[in-house]
């Protein structure tokens, strides 16, 4: 898909904000949480957030709304809630040309920061809000939804990365206006201190006959005096909650202890996410680093 086909601006026909509920009720993901009606996205546009949809041949793709939100501390800024696709436009990097056009209208709107929450065992959103357009994260939240039943009953907690997008910072402006985006692969330099464990298990489906290779964790490793550590995320997360959902139990409960032990215990903080290829599996890991917020924002680190 060429991507000077595709444009990104905010909503304001009627029948767009109605199309934005059909792209919610298409996805499942979406449907765990609720559906935001579509008064409500226009009300959101008009009263200081943004709801931007993403067109081609203007044909709406996608959509991101934002509401606008205060503190005391930062005063103004805009908390970005649900962004969607439909299925036959996902993972065509048309998420990451929806942040950079709400980087641009957030600035010109006046905020300061941009949040919003994501799961954080989900390597593309990760791909985008660390690595591509420089969120930051420092803390984790359980149970931020109500629990999703999969098949065979197993209830899955909606557990959330808390994002935080410093627009005026050099790490984010780095990213979206010179395109420093780092290489998804992690640097072979890179010190890598793992605070997992996890291993390959061959998963078999008795109704369908076939089977399915997926890692699990088998250890976990709490190091509070380690500058930097590796936290391992499963590669293909949705897959795994579809056919064998108690390990995407198994992987949310172990996360957790690592997340809630390093970011809300000991001060860490996410600051990149790598990809790295062995024996041709890719596998996903966040980068989290011992460090102060301002070093972080200002280096671009």
């Amino acid at each position: 898909m060429s991507s000077e086909k595709i444009l990104i601006k905010e909503i304001d026909a009627e029948e767009d904000f109605k199309e934005c509920v059909k792209i919610q009720q298409e996805l499942i993901q979406l449907n765990e949480v609720g559906i935001v009606p579509a008064y409500l996205l226009k009300l959101i546009g008009e009263n200081g957030g943004l709801t931007l949809g993403c067109y081609l041949n203007e044909k709406l793709l996608g959509f991101n709304f934002s509401f606008s939100a205060y503190s005391n501390k930062e005063g103004y800024y805009l908390f970005s809630d649900t962004m969607g696709f439909y299925r036959a436009y996902q993972r065509k990097s048309l998420g990451y040309l929806v942040k950079q056009v709400q980087f641009q209208l957030a600035l010109e709107k006046g905020a300061g920061k941009v949040i919003w929450t994501y799961d954080p065992l989900l390597g593309p959103n990760a791909n985008i809000n660390i690595r591509k357009v420089g969120g930051i994260v420092h803390h984790y939240e359980m149970d931020k939804y109500s629990d999703v039943t999969y098949s065979k009953g197993v209830s899955i907690p909606a557990d959330r990365f808390i994002l935080d997008w410093q627009i005026k910072s050099k790490r984010v402006q780095s990213r979206i206006l010179d395109d420093h985006i780092h290489g998804s692969l992690l640097p072979e330099s890179f010190q890598k201190v793992f605070a997992s464990r996890t291993i390959p298990v061959i998963y078999h489906s008795s109704h369908q006959k076939i089977h399915f290779e997926f890692r699990e964790i088998t250890d976990l490793y709490f190091l509070p005096e380690e500058p930097v550590v590796l936290i391992e995320i499963p590669y293909e997360f949705q897959e795994i909650k579809e056919k064998i959902p108690e390990l995407a139990f198994d992987w949310r409960i172990k996360t957790r202890r690592l997340f809630q032990f390093y970011l809300n215990t000991h001060h860490y903080k996410v600051i990149d996410f790598y990809q790295l290829e062995e024996n041709d599996e890719m596998r996903n890991f966040y980068v989290l680093a011992k460090l102060p917020l301002e070093q972080i924002l200002e280096s671009d680190i």
